[in-house]
């Protein structure tokens, strides 16, 4: 009822509302598969296949499923090396819908392998200087 009635809109804007994502979060959607600490709900993929299938029935091209979840790419890395003050710092918010997680790998020259990598980041007192270039970032 909240999404297959809109997507064929979003699809041809290529955008949807940021606040399914509020919504997706009040529901418990964001949260299947992180831990309860930062306001997930521990699932299996399998458990959560039901939704990924929902959400590719009614969301026509897919736009919707891939957006939508888009922090299940951006932040697992969080929280496998993340420090505990990162993962209760970026977590949190994306599972409530309230900031969206990005992953940005691509770059020119290398694609998306890891292994080929030239962008660098260093600290310079509170901060960071990042040098490179990404051409694709996931959401």
């Amino acid at each position: 009822t909240e999404i297959a009635p809109h997507v064929d809109a979003w699809d041809a804007a290529g955008e949807f509302p940021r606040s399914l994502y509020r919504r997706a979060a009040d529901l418990g959607l964001l949260g299947l598969g992180y831990p309860e600490q930062y306001g997930g709900t521990p699932a299996s993929y399998l458990l959560r296949l039901p939704l990924w299938r929902a959400l590719s029935r009614h969301g026509a091209s897919g736009g919707v499923l891939a957006s939508l979840l888009s922090h299940n790419i951006g932040l697992p890395p969080v929280l496998a090396h993340g420090s505990d003050a990162v993962r209760a710092e970026v977590i949190p918010p994306v599972l409530a819908g309230e900031q969206i997680a990005a992953l940005a790998i691509t770059e020119p020259g290398g694609g998306s392998d890891v292994a080929q990598l030239k962008t660098t980041a260093r600290r310079e007192g509170d901060e960071y200087i990042v040098n490179g270039e990404k051409v694709f970032i996931t959401s």
